[in-house]
């Protein structure tokens, strides 16, 4: 089982009576809009989200130090994120068998999550897992949201 921790700067994700779900339709594309017994599906028509997915690999034999290091970050992680404008939430997991760890984070737009490339704080934790031996994927992708459940 991966170990999560959730940083989160604000709720992201409510749950509702009748729950939802929206699509993001290219301009010009066909009207996705449909009902179903349990769901209303919805096209969005407001500006897309973005989803950040940072991920690394490392050795297995220091998930746990990795693991340990991850939840320690938080310290300086946390207060920094929350000054950044549009983040929506933050997580960060590990999983030991695939010897991965990744950081998926929720942004109002892309020039905020993009934002989290100059970070100080996470440039200089990236350099002490690099460090550790952890390998980044590079680039990070940062992922229009094409559809939401609420």
């Amino acid at each position: 089982m991966p170990e999560l921790v959730a940083i989160s700067t604000r709720r992201f994700c409510d749950r509702r009576a009748s729950p939802a779900v929206s699509f993001a339709s290219p301009p010009g594309s066909p009207d996705v809009s449909r009902k179903s017994a349990s769901l209303d599906i919805i096209p969005s028509q407001e500006k897309s989200v973005i989803v950040r997915i940072s991920k690394g690999t490392y050795p297995a034999g220091i998930h746990a130090e990795v693991t340990a290091r991850m939840n320690a970050a938080s310290q300086s992680l946390v207060p920094a994120i929350r000054r950044l404008p549009g983040c929506l939430g933050f997580y960060v997991a590990t999983e030991e068998s695939s010897s991965t760890m990744v950081n998926v984070s929720i942004w109002d737009a892309l020039e905020q999550a993009q934002a989290m490339s100059t970070l100080a704080e996470m440039s200089a934790l990236a350099q002490e897992f690099t460090a550790l031996g952890v390998q980044f994927e590079r680039p990070i992708i940062n992922y229009p949201v094409l559809w939401t459940l609420a």
